[in-house]
């Protein structure tokens, strides 16, 4: 029996082949499928909407010119997007002259229906992107790829070059560093109620 997983890879895959054979319309899925990821894979990456939304139009744009390119030899296509994605926010932070690792606060995302939730939301938001910018370089792609994008440990190791244990590695040693720079108690420092 085929797992739901598998079956995805497998519709997927053959989306991308008639997206390589010139099919727009399975090229515009691929877009609907990937699109919001992408576009917060680059919003956590460029702190700004507008920018996202610029950037991510740029990635799709390589997308439509290099599709033909794309060949998998393993790697699944999530991996080859998102390693447009960034190379793409890589080469516009070295053209405005901005280290990638310096993430601006925009207050302009969607608002929340209540007042005092949106208040706690932009709080949050502002504490995790001050302690992300914290993180080393390699700590801090491997978060925002696998929890802005959804990225699973293979597709981010696959985007990164790294191999699915590394990956874990550098997620759970980020992950540990934002509970600290956050204040959050990590798993040793949680006391058991008696």
């Amino acid at each position: 029996m085929i797992s739901a997983e598998e079956s995805m890879a497998r519709d997927e895959a053959v989306l991308v082949a008639r997206a390589v054979g010139g099919d727009g319309p399975a090229l515009g899925q691929l877009y609907d499928q990937f699109h919001e990821r992408i576009f917060r894979y680059l919003l956590a990456r460029s702190g700004r909407i507008e920018e996202a939304e610029d950037l991510t139009g740029e990635v799709f744009l390589r997308v439509v010119r290099n599709i033909q390119r794309y060949r998998s030899q393993g790697v699944p296509f999530s991996a080859w997007l998102f390693r447009i994605a960034h190379n793409v926010v890589a080469s516009h932070h070295r053209a405005n002259g901005r280290r990638p690792d310096v993430i601006p606060i925009d207050e302009d995302h969607a608002a929340v229906a209540d007042p005092a939730v949106e208040a706690a939301v932009r709080a949050d938001l502002r504490a995790v992107r001050a302690a992300l910018v914290h993180l080393p370089k390699h700590q801090r792609a491997v978060v925002e790829l696998r929890f802005f994008a959804d990225l699973s440990v293979s597709e981010t190791a696959a985007v990164l070059g790294k191999n699915d244990g590394l990956v874990r590695v550098l997620q759970h040693k980020g992950l540990r560093r934002l509970q600290q720079l956050l204040g959050q108690p990590g798993p040793k420092d949680v006391v058991a109620d008696s």
